[in-house]
């Protein structure tokens, strides 16, 4: 109970230190702040509940006057993408970065009953998953940067939104052999960062191989390095098992609320494991 009280501390001095507004809307209600709806969105991904079933949530807490589910599910809609990203880059934290990896997964979307199909007028469930592709920083398996899309495309196109949103860039990014791009080795090289990265066709000799960058790579590649990348989808396996593997919002702009929200959690608990063991530490001393 004391973590939980623990998180719900950190979720709001998050919003604060991330500047998020106390009311979206200037000209609404204002009966209910942003902090207290969007620490409940958190709080529902936390304990994989249905809108519905954080109504149920906020009543076993005594909270007068709890908002009504749609109130959260009308925020999940509106809130910009924007301060998901203010939220993300806040939760992390980081000071310096030296060793980045950069990997894609996917998320299923739970589809609706046949019954609504059927009274839509749709003849095929959703089968397109969604695509996430996030930055994590190695030392401390923090999310530095994250992007979602509806549809499936290339994992190298998310690279340089991926760098660019993130809040530190890194001083070395482990790929795997899917991102080998002659382009993609210039844009890092010219930004300063080391890419280790395996080239596609090992077998080719580095004087035939295509691309003054993909060369160099070639020959400067640091096996003990690249073995570290994994640690990228040590991430995405703990938010797959701890978040589910899968999505229960059906527009794209709920499901990337649902997303951020656990992303964001992953950052959180992990600071409070480390306060957890710092505070084991000096009571040993």
């Amino acid at each position: 109970m004391k973590k939980r009280i623990r998180l719900q501390r950190k979720i709001l001095r998050l919003f604060k230190k991330a500047n998020v507004p106390r009311y979206l809307h200037r000209y609404g209600p204002k009966k209910y702040t942003s902090w207290f709806l969007l620490k409940f969105l958190l709080l529902r991904e936390l304990f994989k509940l249905s809108y519905r079933q954080l109504v149920l949530l906020g009543d076993f807490l005594r909270v007068k006057e709890f908002p009504h589910y749609t109130t959260f599910q009308k925020l999940a809609r509106r809130l910009p993408r924007a301060i998901w990203l203010v939220l993300l880059r806040e939760s992390a934290r980081l000071q310096t970065c030296t060793v980045a990896s950069i990997d894609a997964t996917g998320l299923s979307r739970t589809n609706p009953s046949l019954h609504y199909l059927k009274r839509i007028d749709k003849d095929y469930p959703i089968q397109q998953s969604l695509k996430l592709s996030i930055m994590t920083d190695n030392t401390t398996k923090r999310i530095l940067s994250a992007r979602l899309r509806a549809k499936p495309a290339h994992d190298l196109k998310d690279v340089t939104y991926l760098i660019k949103k993130s809040p530190i860039k890194p001083d070395t990014c482990l790929f795997d052999k899917g991102y080998d791009a002659e382009w993609l080795h210039e844009f890092l090289f010219w930004n300063k960062i080391k890419a280790i990265i395996p080239a596609r066709y090992k077998n080719v000799p580095k004087y035939r191989t295509k691309g003054f960058f993909r060369k160099k790579m070639k020959k400067q590649f640091d096996q003990q390095l690249y073995n570290k990348r994994n640690l990228v989808e040590s991430v995405i396996s703990a938010i797959k098992r701890k978040y589910k593997s899968s999505v229960s919002s059906k527009h794209i702009k709920t499901q990337t609320a649902q997303v951020y929200a656990r992303l964001i959690l992953h950052n959180l608990s992990l600071t409070l494991t480390r306060l957890f063991l710092q505070s084991l530490y000096f009571v040993k001393i």
